[in-house]
């Protein structure tokens, strides 16, 4: 397990400094435009990257059903409590939702330009409703293990921002996105 760690992160470390990944899609986030990335799969094998606020999200091609099902939850729960708030004129709130992310890693810059990840982190979002708007956050310290420490921020702003996601989150998809650019070469 510990010689898979460690070849993930060597690989999250090779891809983000020489840019082998593909772009996948993008999205906006609250205002904000984000990309989603995937390594070629090698024997089926590759890792997806959401970009974040200044970080990387990467989920292991092992764990990307199992990662699209939980944000599906979460999705389905943040409509379900969306409407609530807004039958209720709730204005200001925050509540955890009642899923976790599997694993991941999460890669940074530090400002004097190393590259920080830190392994197999799991990721809670909450709810946040917020003069009246509502979101779905994932805002957690994450540190290293050079001890930096980064603060993850990844927003959802609406239910069309979690399927244009959702949408791209397909192990098929990835792997004939590939062929295609391959036969292109």
């Amino acid at each position: 397990m510990k010689k898979l760690c460690t070849a993930l992160i060597l690989c999250l470390v090779s891809i983000m400094v020489q840019g082998q990944m593909e772009l996948i899609g993008a999205y906006t986030s609250c205002g904000y435009q984000f990309q989603i990335l995937a390594t070629d799969p090698q024997n089926g094998n590759f890792i997806v990257v959401i970009n974040t606020n200044g970080a990387q999200l990467a989920i292991e091609s092992e764990d990307l059903a199992h990662f699209k099902d939980t944000l599906l939850l979460v999705r389905d729960k943040y409509v379900e409590w969306k409407k609530t708030a807004e039958e209720n004129n709730i204005l200001e709130t925050k509540k955890e939702f009642p899923y976790t992310f599997p694993k991941m890693l999460v890669g940074w810059w530090t400002k004097s330009e190393e590259l920080e990840v830190a392994e197999d982190i799991y990721f809670t979002p909450k709810f946040y409703v917020h003069e009246g708007k509502c979101s779905m956050a994932i805002n957690k310290d994450v540190t290293s293990p050079k001890n930096e420490t980064k603060r993850i921020v990844w927003l959802l702003c609406s239910v069309e921002e979690f399927d244009k996601i959702l949408s791209y989150l397909d192990a098929e998809t990835i792997n004939r996105l590939y062929q295609a650019r391959n036969l292109l070469k």
